[in-house]
């Protein structure tokens, strides 16, 4: 017996207030009876032992798992059963599933429609707090995120597993708490809306439910004298905290890794990126064995990588060289079948589920061997392919690159880093994004150690522009875009270990103030 995936509701008809609070298994769960001990729960939430020989047990799984009981009707239904002495072990039942994160709560309106719901996210009990007393000011919490989803209004905060889902003639209720007000003052200020009617009862039940969730704060409660953690909250920007609490915090949210959660969905993209119509060029391909022999030690690379602008023009980077640097660091090596049977891929640094999510597209306005342009690195064949030779949009990209790495001239060739989103969500729940950016850093690394090795110019930036690659190259923003960026070319001849013409100083590993989005150092 599984609950169902609609709001709560209330049986037609009830007597009562207009508003009333009711009670529900959360989405998924399960009741599995057995010989005297039965399982509540799923496997994402875990599972819960209950005695189903004790009096009210089979009563009260068995109503909870309708669209939506009342404490009232619930008691009705276990005293038609029972004695007075079950309502203690319904109760301490009711403790226990709550407790276990798995119940959900609503306020429903007497026709049974749910006006506001609690609802479970993650991990984490599901304990009602207090409802709000007369002269209690409430206050809006920091950094509440209201979106619209499926028709409803869905609140929550970071670090939270509980989030409240609102229909939408309540959507103005939180907003109105920017400012602390009692429940009395936001009746007053809500009834004053044209056409409105609210319900005491259903208002002083949504409180009650953004207050469990962490919405709301009572703002007498607020301590005197605690700056520490409002600072450090405050250096936090929206997006940021947002992407931080739901890629670290697994039980926040309603599932956690690699989940397969496009599976039945969509369709798993292939491992090898299809190609483009333009032309091609084949690279050369660099001898491996004599480079192992040749190269410096690990040791020595890492020491002395440092982050290069400065780049000879008269000797420009050769077709050779971009040829080499994409083959040490991004070749496609093989692919293969993981465990769920999506192909996965590997390449010389490591990524999340060996999914190689990442595409190389070097903008070319500098290189000897070959023309300038959006090219595009097809790794399983070690070529490149055209994407496009000419746009507005490309001449940007050079430009916010230039401008980026606070360079004098054009980079002989900007490396656009994209990523095919669809490779990593369809296997990642809350981690598929965060998870994109660890490879990017790795690819940054890897090609920095390689490009130190072949004393070339390079430099990692910070941002970029993902709508201008989306123009030049003609790819939807969504499928595949931009999330990293590098500048690079060659180094002048006789240079030494550090970047000396950009910093103004010999060894001091610092430069010019930069753009926003500018190099690393």
């Amino acid at each position: 017996m599984t609950s169902t995936q609609t709001d709560p509701v209330v049986d037609s008809g009830r007597a009562g207030p207009d508003a009333a609070l009711v009670h529900r298994l959360r989405d998924g769960v399960t009741v599995q009876p057995g010989n005297g001990r039965w399982r509540v729960g799923s496997d994402s939430t875990g599972w819960l032992g209950v005695d189903g020989t004790a009096p009210p047990a089979a009563a009260v799984l068995t109503a909870l798992q309708q669209p939506g009981v009342t404490e009232p009707e619930l008691t009705g239904r276990v005293l038609a059963a029972h004695d007075e002495n079950a309502l203690l072990g319904m109760h301490l039942l009711l403790a226990r599933l709550g407790a276990a994160g798995l119940l959900e709560h609503a306020v429903a309106d007497r026709t049974g429609a749910a006006q506001a719901t609690l609802v479970v996210a993650g991990r984490g009990p599901a304990t009602l707090a207090a409802v709000p007393g007369a002269d209690e000011r409430l206050a809006l919490a920091d950094n509440v995120s209201i979106t619209a989803v499926d028709g409803n209004f869905h609140a929550a905060v970071p670090r939270h597993h509980l989030a409240v889902r609102l229909a939408p003639r309540w959507g103005a209720v939180l907003p109105q708490l920017q400012q602390p007000r009692s429940a009395q003052e936001l009746l007053g200020l809500l009834s004053e809306q044209p056409a409105a009617e609210v319900d005491r009862a259903a208002l002083l039940g949504l409180l009650r439910l953004a207050r469990t969730a962490g919405l709301v704060t009572v703002a007498a409660a607020e301590p005197a004298a605690s700056p520490a953690p409002a600072e450090s909250l405050r250096q936090w920007e929206f997006a940021d905290i947002w992407m931080h609490s739901r890629s670290r915090s697994p039980r926040t949210v309603a599932g956690y890794g690699g989940t397969y959660t496009g599976r039945g969905r969509r369709q798993p993209e292939p491992a090898v990126r299809p190609s483009f119509d333009g032309a091609t060029v084949p690279l050369p391909t660099p001898d491996l064995e004599q480079l192992r022999a040749t190269d410096p030690s690990l040791t020595d690379v890492i020491e002395r990588r440092r982050s290069w602008r400065t780049q000879d023009p008269d000797h420009p980077l050769t077709v050779g060289q971009l040829g080499e640097l994409l083959y040490r660091t991004q070749r496609l090596r093989r692919t293969f079948r993981d465990g769920a049977g999506a192909e996965v891929a590997d390449r010389p640094y490591p990524s999340g589920g060996a999914s190689h999510e990442l595409e190389i597209y070097p903008l070319i306005t500098n290189v000897t061997g070959i023309n300038p342009g959006l090219w595009h690195y097809d790794s399983s064949r070690h070529r490149l392919q055209l994407v496009r030779a000419e746009h507005g949009a490309l001449t940007g990209l050079v430009a916010r690159a230039r401008a980026a790495a606070v360079m004098r001239t054009d980079p002989q060739v900007v490396l656009l880093v994209t990523a095919r989103f669809g490779r990593v969500m369809f296997k990642y729940q809350s981690i598929a994004y965060p998870l994109i950016l660890k490879h990017v850093g790795v690819l940054y690394q890897t090609l920095s150690l390689a490009a130190t090795a072949m004393r070339l110019s390079l430099c990692p930036l910070g941002g970029g522009d993902a709508d201008l690659f989306a123009a030049a190259s003609g790819i939807d923003y969504y499928t595949e875009g931009t999330v990293g960026e590098l500048v690079l070319g060659s180094r002048p001849v006789g240079a030494g270990d550090v970047d000396t013409d950009w910093t103004g100083e010999a060894g001091s590993g610092q430069g010019p103030a930069t753009a926003a989005g500018g190099p690393s150092s």
